[in-house]
Formats: structure tokens, sequence, C-alpha cells
């Protein structure tokens, strides 16, 4: 598949010497760029499948976060008003100790839905039961670098 993002007001590449390419052009082949070009003077845009006018849009590098408990997302805001101690020994640890595989699952699913909708492409987690954990980041396409949670 075919894509071309036109007319992007500012592209930040992330390249030493071509950081910055205004009013530039993305193409994208088969899920992944292709092409970053400042003109569209060569290119046949009946050859795509999508265009998209990126006008008054710029494009960054996908963001990394590097420091998740993806299963997590389930308790967001649980005894959030609490201080830290507390709230991690007197809530969280113990709800923790009952979350079945499927909801760390789900709560990695949503975790991941909200990262990409966001613009972060890859993430590191730290939790528990990595294995349904890489399954949601297989079957979403997200990069990751999971480690199982340690607690001593």
């Amino acid at each position: 598949m075919y894509i071309l993002i036109k007319n992007i007001d500012e592209i930040y590449t992330g390249v030493k010497d071509k950081n910055l390419i205004k009013n530039g052009n993305i193409i994208i082949k088969n899920n992944s760029i292709y092409n970053i070009t400042p003109s569209l003077s060569s290119i046949q845009e009946n050859n795509f499948d999508y265009i998209i006018d990126g006008k008054g849009k710029i494009a960054l590098p996908g963001f990394i976060n590097t420091h998740t408990h993806a299963g997590m997302t389930l308790l967001r805001g649980y005894a959030d008003d609490l201080p830290l101690h507390t709230w991690l020994h007197d809530k969280i640890w113990p709800f923790e100790a009952n979350l079945s595989k499927e909801e760390i699952y789900w709560g990695s699913k949503l975790a991941i839905l909200e990262m990409l909708s966001t613009g972060t492409t890859t993430f590191t987690d730290m939790y528990f039961q990595m294995e349904t954990v890489a399954k949601a980041v297989e079957e979403t396409g997200m990069r990751a670098v999971l480690t199982e949670g340690l607690i001593e």
C-alpha cells in the first residue's frame, strides 16, 4: 500500500544535518516510511492508494516511553489521593495481587492504544504476566522492551 502525506509544514527527521524539512512530503510504503522529500515534482499522485493533506501539520519521529506498567492503566485514579507508601502498600499491591492475566492483557491493550494515539511507537514495560503483555504488543504492532517487574 502506498500513502502520500503531502504539504507538511514541518518534518522533524531526527537526522543531524537534515533535521527540519519545511513544506515536505512523506511517502509510506507497506506501513514503513519509504521516502521523505521536499518536492513533489517527480511524484505521480495517481500512484498512491491514499493521499493525505498535511498542510498546517508537523511530523515528528515516534516517541519512546521508557517507564511503564501498562497493565496498571486499569488502576488509573484508584486511591490517588494517598501518600506513596500508603497508596502502594494498602491499595495498589493488594489490588494487583488479584489481577487476572486477562485483566492485565486488557489493561495493556488500553495503554498501548493510548500510547499509539499520542505518537508513542515504543515503550519499556516492567510489570507482571509479561507473556500477556507480549501478546497485546504483537497484536497491535507496537514496539516494546518487556521485563518482569520485581519487588523486594
